[in-house]
C-alpha cells in the first residue's frame, strides 16, 4: 500500500514546520525518517495520521485522498500510528492488551444467538494474540499488567497491538527510544520478521542511527520542513546534504 504527501504545509503562530514536504514511501519496507530535532519530522507524521489538519497540500495512500480525515477514519484506512511514549491500558494484562487492540464484530443481539460463530472467533483471537505474545519473547508474562513491564517490554507490548490489528501501513515514532542497545535489536529484528511476513510498510521516526541503519530499507531526510534527500542508507550517509543539515558536519 503506497503513501504519499504533496507539498504540504503547516504552521504554528506564523511558524512554518512543514514547509512543503513531499515524500514517497516504498511499499512493504522499512522506511525510515530522520532529521534534527525540530526539523518537522513528528508533525509529517501527524498530517499523514489525521492529528494535525494540513494548511495546503495532499496525504495520499493508494491513490485515495486522505488530506485532513479524522484519526478514525484514517484508521479506518489500514494505517496505525503509535507513539514514543506507547498508549497502553496499563491495569489489563498484556493478553487483554492485545485482545483490546483487535477490531473485531463485539456484541449483538443477533450474533448472540449463534454462539458458534462467536466462540470461533474468541478462539482464533486468543490463539493468535499467545502466538504474538510468544513472538516477542513476553508469553511468560502474559497474565502481568502492563503496568508492571520495563520500558523494553512496553515498546514489544505495542509493536504485539501493530500486529494483532493486522494493519498494512504502521507509523513508529521512535520504537527504541530510552531502551538497552540488546532490546532496540530485538525491537529492530521483530520489525523485520513483520515487514517481510505480513508485507506490513513501516515509516519510523528514531534518532539512534547506529542501531536502526542496519535494519531500514529505505531512508528520508528532514531539514526545516522539507524532504532534502533520500535512498538506501549508505547512499544517505554519503550525502553531503546530509552531513552538513543533519550530522552536524
Amino acid at each position: 500500500m503506497s503513501l504519499k504527501t504533496r507539498d504540504l504545509h503547516k504552521s504554528f503562530a506564523g511558524l512554518n514546520v512543514i514547509n512543503g514536504a513531499s515524500i514517497e514511501i516504498i511499499p512493504n519496507k522499512i522506511n525510515l525518517l530522520i532529521g534534527a530535532n525540530g526539523s518537522g519530522k513528528t508533525t509529517l507524521v501527524n498530517l499523514v495520521s489525521g492529528l494535525l489538519q494540513s494548511q495546503s497540500g495532499q496525504v495520499l495512500y493508494s491513490n485515495k485522498d486522505i488530506t485532513n480525515m479524522p484519526p478514525y477514519k484514517i484508521f479506518e484506512e489500514g494505517i496505525i500510528r503509535t507513539f514514543q511514549t506507547p498508549k497502553l491500558f496499563m491495569n489489563l494484562t498484556l493478553f487483554d492488551n492485545l485482545l483490546m487492540a483487535h477490531s473485531h464484530t463485539g456484541e449483538s443481539f443477533n450474533l448472540c444467538m449463534f454462539p458458534n460463530k462467536w466462540k470461533k472467533e474468541e478462539k482464533e483471537l486468543t490463539e493468535k494474540a499467545l502466538s504474538i505474545l510468544d513472538s516477542l519473547g513476553i508469553l511468560a508474562l502474559k497474565d502481568h499488567l502492563a503496568y508492571d513491564l520495563s520500558g523494553g517490554q512496553i515498546k514489544l507490548l505495542e509493536l504485539g497491538k501493530t500486529l494483532m490489528a493486522d494493519f498494512s501501513l504502521v507509523l513508529l515514532d521512535e520504537p527504541i527510544a530510552g531502551i538497552t542497545p540488546k532490546l532496540a535489536h530485538t525491537i529492530f529484528e521483530k520489525i523485520q520478521e513483520i515487514c517481510k511476513n505480513n508485507n506490513t510498510t513501516f515509516l519510523i521516526i528514531e534518532h539512534r542511527l547506529d542501531i536502526a541503519l542496519r535494519y531500514v530499507d529505505h531512508v528520508f531526510v528532514m531539514h526545516e520542513g522539507q524532504i532534502i534527500a533520500d535512498g538506501d542508507p549508505n547512499t544517505i550517509l554519503q550525502n553531503q546534504k546530509v552531513v552538513v543539515s543533519y550530522l552536524g558536519g
